[in-house]
């Protein structure tokens, strides 16, 4: 009875051990099983980060292209608002008539007078394209009329620059005031073409 007793542990023993090894190989093999998910869902996390970082820096380079897009349209709509105001080329003839024309505009009571406009020689400025068209403008009239006529002059169709300015009072023409002034044009085109 010992013996079979014995066997019997033997046989006991064993299943036991058998159970508890085949305990620990699963658990040491869904272990790894386990671990090795982990690891995947932590790479898996890191691509969502990565591809989460990688949209939102899409989304913010697409919002600075389309500002990008938005300023380069409003610039280009500025150049062409501008690029009215610079003529092909000026018709100095027509020009100094209508320069000329400004002592007829007003009345008597404030005349301009005396106008002289000197045309100085088409130059070009820096490689750019363009060229400077100045007219050396004197007259004499009422300093308020002088006033509005500049004022005219900053309202005509094409933009003036006011490069130079000088008012005189003379003694001789109280109380009218003289005035020496030259304007500047500028031009897309020499004369030449």
């Amino acid at each position: 009875m010992k013996k079979s007793f014995l066997k019997s542990n033997q046989s006991f023993i064993t299943i036991i051990v058998l159970v508890v090894v085949g305990l620990i190989f699963g658990l040491v093999f869904f272990g790894n099983l386990f671990k090795g998910g982990k690891n995947q869902m932590r790479e898996l996390d890191q691509k969502i980060n990565i591809a989460n970082g990688e949209m939102k820096r899409k989304k913010m380079m697409m919002q600075e292209v389309n500002s990008f897009k938005k300023e380069q349209l409003e610039i280009e709509s500025k150049t062409l608002k501008f690029s009215d105001a610079i003529p092909h080329s000026v018709d100095t003839t027509e020009f100094v008539k209508l320069l000329q024309g400004f002592s007829d505009q007003f009345s008597s009571e404030y005349r301009l007078k005396e106008i002289r406009v000197d045309i100085i020689p088409l130059e070009a400025i820096d490689d750019g394209g363009f060229y400077r068209r100045q007219f050396r403008i004197y007259c004499q009239g009422k300093y308020q009329d002088m006033i509005k006529f500049y004022g005219i002059l900053q309202k005509a169709k094409y933009l003036l620059n006011m490069e130079e300015l000088e008012l005189k009072r003379n003694p001789a023409i109280v109380p009218l005031v003289e005035t020496d002034f030259r304007i500047s044009i500028i031009q897309s085109a020499s004369e030449v073409e």
